[in-house]
């Protein structure tokens, strides 16, 4: 699969969930942002969550971003895009060549 730059044309956020405390000692989540980065965004096929054995119920979003140094990314990090939360339950550097890498996310329900 070729890929074109053009195509990188939605704009997303990595952000990391924290767990902090309030003033009255109470658990809360503090939302950092990572990045801001420009992604292209397509929904998984049911051929491909098949494939894949995952769960139907739940949207699978595949993001592709252009490959960065300065992040190491992984799952415990979420995907903010269209004021939605999403998990990322795959990272794949797409065909091994440092260009670009596959995110694979779910919507958070209550995100």
């Amino acid at each position: 699969m070729d890929i074109k730059i053009g195509e990188l044309n939605k704009r997303i956020s990595i952000v990391e969930i924290q767990q902090m405390q309030d003033e009255y000692g109470f658990a809360t989540e503090q939302e950092t942002e990572v990045c801001k980065c420009w992604a292209k965004v397509s929904n998984m096929s049911g051929r491909e969550v098949f494939k894949a054995g995952a769960d139907y119920s739940k949207v699978k979003i595949r993001f592709l971003i252009r490959y960065r140094k300065d992040i190491k990314l992984n799952t415990d990090m979420k995907i903010r895009f269209n004021n939605k939360l999403y998990n990322i339950v795959y990272i794949n550097n797409y065909n091994f060549n440092n260009k670009f890498v596959e995110l694979i996310a779910e919507v958070v329900n209550n995100g």
